[in-house]
């Protein structure tokens, strides 16, 4: 019961569930008007290429479930298999399903806010922002590459679930 009270003492304050506050539906219909921005600042015939190389975005994770202990990050998508790292650490190399190299940072934001960045062989990649307010996580979300000028981003809500 004692080690049960430590940790419980000790547990960060953002630790645990987070489910979003829309349906899957709804998170992708707010990445597709995000998408539809971005793609504005292309000419007609460029637009649909634009949408269909950033189409792979669109299913996007209703959960995350976070632990962090010091500087140690780990943030898993609905139920996979977390993605962990040291904040303020170098780089490290995640090699995906295709057999691609991704590198992924965490670095410090304001305050508890954490950044994870990851990006691809090619320089296009993504910047996640967790910014935790009380019982809520609003995750800032920019897809970086070099075409992309302003980036595409959006923002999620996510709720701790108790």
């Amino acid at each position: 019961m004692w080690i049960l009270l430590a940790s419980l003492a000790f547990a960060d304050p953002e630790d645990g569930r987070y489910e979003s506050v829309l349906s899957g539906d709804e998170i992708g219909a707010v990445i597709d008007a995000a998408i539809e921005e971005g793609a504005q600042q292309y000419s007609f015939a460029v637009r649909w290429i634009v949408r269909s190389r950033l189409q792979g975005i669109r299913d996007w994770c209703t959960s995350y479930d976070i632990v962090r202990t010091g500087d140690q990050w780990s943030h898993s998508c609905d139920g996979k298999p977390p993605t962990t790292g040291t904040i303020g650490a170098d780089a490290v190399s995640i090699e995906r399903k295709d057999k691609s190299t991704l590198t992924f940072t965490l670095r410090q934001a304001d305050g508890r806010d954490v950044t994870a960045k990851f990006m691809g062989e090619e320089g296009g990649g993504r910047q996640q922002t967790y910014k935790f307010k009380g019982d809520h996580l609003l995750l800032d979300v920019m897809v970086i590459s070099d075409q992309l000028d302003p980036p595409v981003a959006w923002t999620l809500r996510y709720d701790l679930k108790k």
